[in-house]
């Protein structure tokens, strides 16, 4: 009898530690599966989740809402391609204009990009083909695609940048870090910029605010006598440096004007423009050569610059506001070396944005 109730009560006891047992062992795989569940969904790149909807602001002050992770992005503005490899984004993007697929030192950086055709008129088609999670685009009125509307009813969200404004290139770098995974190479890009635009401002702010002391530029587009005015982006950038656009009372992005008329305004300071491909010297030499071009202030002190137009409206423009700066006020940036910042920026983002003959003449 009490062998039989020994025997029943190590039954009873058995079976209750395997109950424990399988209900110990139940638990451990609910909480193990819920941990590679919750890695899953959360898995971050940079600071942005995996499996959640994004929302941000785009160059115009437009509200995006993007599908993370951005993957797959046609880039239409070879300036925006260039900041997405700054980044360290460049296998992300598809798509690029076919100007883009022209720059080989572009191109090498995106082993996965094609051309979508022109970037006026790009082939909606082929984007679609190409099922990209974003479209980037230049937003003012005189550089969206002519076929616009239709990159809009393709239903794939379209960001509008701008990437020439040097003033907001640090902001923009880091909205494309957050929207690519890529938020610590975008931030030390920033802070790059963001160290020499404090500089200059900080020494141009404890200059004198004489009005009359100010230079007087002559900021002439690629084209012979087109004047930046008002409107113009590099009207901001020469009023940024305490300077005074003599076009800057003209409301227009650019204006045709005479040589007379130049003349009459005697700039002290004059920068031109110079596209792909141009020799700046000789684009110089031909400025100073102009007909009545003696009677100008700039050309007898020596003051024509020109500058190739990537230098002040890309990612690496740095170097080219560095530039703009020593020329305006070689005496108070004489330490800084422009050649040399040039080359920190290829350094550190792109290699081989420090060609020669990109300023003329060297400062």
């Amino acid at each position: 009898m009490v062998y039989r109730m020994i025997q029943n009560a190590i039954g009873f006891y058995s079976s209750r530690l395997i109950i424990l047992f399988l209900v110990l062992l139940l638990f451990v795989l609910i909480l193990f599966t819920g941990c590679i569940s919750t890695k899953m969904q959360g898995q971050e790149t940079g600071n942005v989740s995996f499996g959640h909807s994004l929302i941000v602001n785009d160059s115009y002050g437009h509200t995006v809402n993007l599908d993370n992770p951005i993957k797959r992005i046609i880039s239409l503005p070879g300036t925006a391609t260039e900041a997405l490899i700054t980044i360290g984004a460049g296998n992300n993007v598809v798509g690029v204009s076919n100007m883009t697929i022209k720059e080989n030192n572009i191109m090498d950086k995106l082993p996965f990009a094609e051309s979508v055709g022109d970037y006026w008129i790009p082939d909606i088609e082929k984007i679609i083909s190409l099922n990209p999670d974003i479209i980037i685009s230049y937003g003012i009125n005189q550089s969206k695609p002519q076929n616009n509307d239709k990159l809009l009813k393709s239903g794939i969200p379209l960001l509008y940048v701008k990437f020439y404004d040097i003033n907001e290139l640090p902001s923009e770098m880091r909205m494309l870090g957050r929207i690519t995974g890529h938020e610590s190479k975008a931030e030390r890009y920033a802070q790059y910029n963001e160290k020499y635009l404090a500089l200059v401002k900080e020494r141009l702010d404890n200059m004198s605010s004489n009005e009359s002391q100010q230079p007087r530029v002559f900021f002439e587009r690629w084209t012979d006598y087109t004047a930046m005015a008002k409107d113009s982006p590099y009207n901001d950038l020469i009023t940024s440096f305490h300077a005074k656009n003599i076009a800057g009372n003209i409301s227009m992005v650019s204006c045709e004007v005479s040589p007379e008329w130049i003349i009459e305004q005697n700039p002290n300071v004059i920068f031109r423009l110079a596209i792909e491909g141009e020799n700046t010297s000789e684009v110089r030499d031909s400025i100073i050569s102009r007909p009545g071009a003696t009677n100008i202030q700039a050309v007898q002190k020596g003051k024509v610059y020109v500058i190739q137009t990537d230098m002040i409206s890309s990612p690496h423009a740095v170097s080219g506001y560095i530039y703009m700066a020593k020329a305006l006020y070689p005496d108070l940036f004489q330490d800084l070396d422009p050649e040399a910042i040039s080359h920190e920026y290829a350094r550190e983002f792109l290699p081989g944005t420090d060609r020669a003959d990109s300023f003329s003449p060297s400062l």
